[in-house]
């Protein structure tokens, strides 16, 4: 070799020996014919790649006519002891390696990959696990490696993979700190694994100091350490965790956010659970007697343990705000959890709720549920609910969209709500039909009229006798009435499903959704009150339609206006 290749290194399977001495040289191959050995450096004038044993077998069988290799004059293993005696005490000392078809260069590994008479090649021993297309050769023709056509490594070298010193190598130990601090976030914060990930990579990670390896938790180990530290903390029921810090109070106060969990067993030998919210500082709303309550059931924005979410809200009058005092959860849609439900909010309250009106959606459980708690209350249904029931029991007799819209145009099916409660049976559902067919022969859209007859049929059995028109006729009420009671409950369901985002969101982040609505309505209330903002200024406006009039007589039917 030449002075240009001393960047080639030698290790274990590296041999340095005088190239000047070709017979020397190969004396010591075939002495040392069962491998590669080291030779001390500095008895040698070059860094030179040792020939293993294949590779002295490969020399001695290539000669020249008189027996005699063009390159080398190999030794012969006829000598006498004493010539080799004399020659091996002319070598400079060298140790054995176990095995014989490994090669180290740089801290690289080779493994021998096949034999031939004009050279032997070897290949990166990670090739597979790594993908190391590495490749050296042994030219029996020019008795070394050939270094300039070999093909360079893309693995890490093993070499490289442990460092002896991290600390006079750069590197950085955070796995003890990080762990520390997932373990803090997953039990004091109500923050995603993703989210913990975020942080702890972001604090740790970056920026990265200069010429420095840091050295932490991978992602997955993160993700897998805040379940599993969490489940230590709360215990393998979800449920556990809204009994403990963080999820039990209002964020950074040491206030009660959680104010009621109750669970029974119901006539089907099955638990029900109930489980209410509500700031403190909202309670004192529903002290107020000739309030109006509204009592509102959603579905969207509940977790998947559970079937609805139960929202009291009220109106205070001092701030002209809608609060949304409670927020409950539900297994089941019973009579026993609404009666139940409204008992926990009661003594949540630490006295009986006494409103005037109490506003609800239309499910026959609340209503009756909602009749005998607050039997001096008027029960007054919500528009926007009715309509929105309707619509999807059109859709569900598939009944045609176009059809559907001319339905839910102003003054068509809605006419039902502001006729006189006597009228409505058969009078004010003939009138109905009639004009919704006559709106859809003017607009060449089809009728249909068995599926149409199907869904009168549910109306009637619905709409007149499961719940009777005094829970959703409006007949004999004022514009101002109607509009303070239907406005807010459409107007927050938006809201609430705004906030959520994605439907069905895990127990812990509906729990910060609503604890976040209720603190920032304390503090608008708040604001209102000192003079740092202005309560609303929106006139309540709710479109309802002018009633036809209507012939007394069963027979005789009012001429449709469209």
């Amino acid at each position: 070799m030449t002075s240009g290749d001393e960047g080639v290194g030698v290790d274990v399977a590296l041999n340095e020996v005088d190239v000047a001495s070709v017979r020397a040289y190969s004396d010591v191959a075939a002495a040392h014919a069962d491998g590669p050995v080291e030779v001390e450096a500095d008895s040698c004038s070059e860094t030179e790649a040792f020939p293993s044993s294949e590779e002295s077998a490969l020399l001695s069988g290539m000669s020249d006519g008189d027996g005699d290799s063009p390159h080398l004059v190999s030794s012969k293993r006829q000598r006498s002891d004493s010539a080799s005696s004399a020659s091996r005490a002319d070598t400079p000392a060298c140790k054995k390696r176990d095995g014989s078809t490994k090669l180290y260069i740089n801290g690289y590994e080779f493994t021998r990959a096949t034999v031939t008479q004009v050279k032997i090649s070897y290949r990166c021993s990670y090739y597979r696990s790594q993908s190391c297309k590495a490749k050296l050769e042994f030219i029996a023709a020019i008795m070394d490696y050939d270094f300039a056509n070999s093909i360079p490594h893309t693995c890490v070298p093993p070499s490289l993979r442990t460092l002896p010193d991290r600390e006079e190598a750069g590197v950085r130990d955070v796995t003890v700190a990080m762990k520390s601090e997932v373990d803090k976030l997953a039990t004091t914060t109500v923050a995603t694994p993703l989210q913990i990930w975020d942080e702890v990579r972001a604090k740790y990670y970056t920026p990265a100091e200069a010429n420095t390896v840091v050295r932490g938790m991978a992602r997955g180990q993160v993700i897998k350490r805040v379940h599993h530290a969490r489940a230590l903390h709360y215990g393998a029921d979800v449920h556990g965790r809204v009994e403990v810090p963080p999820l039990v109070n209002v964020k950074n106060t040491g206030m009660l956010f959680l104010q009621f969990h109750h669970v029974w067993g119901n006539t089907n030998n099955e638990l029900d659970r109930v489980v209410g919210w509500a700031n403190p500082s909202l309670l004192n709303l529903l002290r107020y007697e000739n309030i109006t309550l509204f009592v509102d059931g959603t579905f969207r924005c509940v977790p998947d343990t559970f079937g609805q979410c139960v929202v009291v809200m009220v109106y205070d009058r001092g701030t002209k705000l809608y609060i949304p005092v409670f927020f409950v959860l539900c297994t089941s849609k019973s009579y026993d959890t609404y009666w139940n439900l409204l008992q926990f909010v009661s003594n949540a309250c630490g006295e009986p709720i006494k409103p005037k009106e109490v506003v609800s959606d239309f499910e026959s459980a609340l209503i009756n549920a909602a009749s005998d708690w607050f039997p001096q209350a008027a029960i007054i249904g919500c528009l926007f609910h009715f309509k929105q029931a309707c619509k999807r029991r059109m859709l569900k007799y598939r009944l045609h969209k176009d059809q559907v819209k001319v339905a839910m145009l102003p003054g068509f099916l809605d006419m039902l709500t502001v006729i006189d409660k006597s009228k409505i049976s058969p009078q004010g559902i003939d009138w109905v039909k009639n004009a919704i067919q006559e709106r859809c022969k003017k607009d060449n859209i089809t009728y249909s009229s068995t599926k149409w007859t199907s869904f009168w049929k549910y109306f009637e059995r619905t709409w007149l006798k499961l719940l009777p028109p005094k829970f959703w006729n409006v007949h004999g009420y004022s514009k101002s009435v109607v509009a303070r009671t239907n406005n807010p409950l459409e107007r927050f369901n938006r809201e609430l499903n705004a906030a959520f985002g994605t439907p069905h969101p895990s127990l812990p982040r509906f729990i910060q959704t609503v604890e976040d609505i209720s603190r920032r309505r304390v503090q608008l209330r708040n604001d209102i009150s000192l003079g740092r903002a202005k309560p609303p200024n929106r006139a309540e406006r709710y479109e309802l339609p002018c009633p036809v009039e209507l012939s007394d007589r069963v027979d005789e039917g009012a001429e449709a206006v469209v």
